[in-house]
């Protein structure tokens, strides 16, 4: 597989992974019960393989603060996944989904202060991790919550168009 396949692909998952996001908070009667949990399985499996593209595709411009993004919000989404109210009580969910969305901050801070990689993308990550602490300070009021998810969520649509569209454009050294 060439590397311009792989970026596609994650680009893809990306893209997918977004979209499938967007159902939990824009659309939240669709699904129940066990078709719900599969969507969040498939769902969140993409995001992962497209946030390994995503930082695959702007590495090298990315440097050790997006290295570090992208380790967080690897490790929050294996807390997500983990289901662990045993290890981490029952907010397990919620640390996962912040750490997630922390990292992925992180990982747009170079981006923004570089004008490279994912620049759209970078500005919805970081707009979720602001709207995510202002609705923290306000918790019975759950907008910020889903503007928060929709940010996130369009974050990871914004960064897989260019990965679909000019796959070869990344760092593939």
């Amino acid at each position: 597989m060439t590397p311009a396949t792989a970026y596609r692909l994650a680009g893809l998952c990306a893209l997918l992974g977004g979209l499938l996001r967007l159902i939990g908070p824009l659309a939240p009667d669709v699904l129940q019960g066990q078709a719900l949990q599969i969507n969040w399985l498939v769902t969140d499996v993409l995001l992962l393989l497209g946030l390994v593209g995503i930082y695959g595709y702007s590495r090298k411009s990315l440097g050790l603060t997006g290295m570090v993004g992208f380790v967080l919000a690897v490790i929050g989404v294996l807390i997500v996944r983990s289901g662990g109210d045993m290890i981490f009580g029952p907010g397990t969910y919620r640390y996962g989904a912040v750490i997630w969305t922390i990292g992925m901050a992180v990982m747009a801070f170079p981006m923004l202060l570089r004008g490279v990689g994912h620049m759209v993308a970078a500005g919805l990550w970081t707009l979720a991790l602001i709207i995510g602490i202002f609705s923290a300070m306000r918790p019975g009021e759950s907008w910020g919550v889903l503007l928060a998810e929709i940010a996130f969520s369009a974050g990871y649509i914004a960064a897989g168009l260019p990965l679909i569209a000019r796959p070869d454009k990344g760092e593939t050294q």
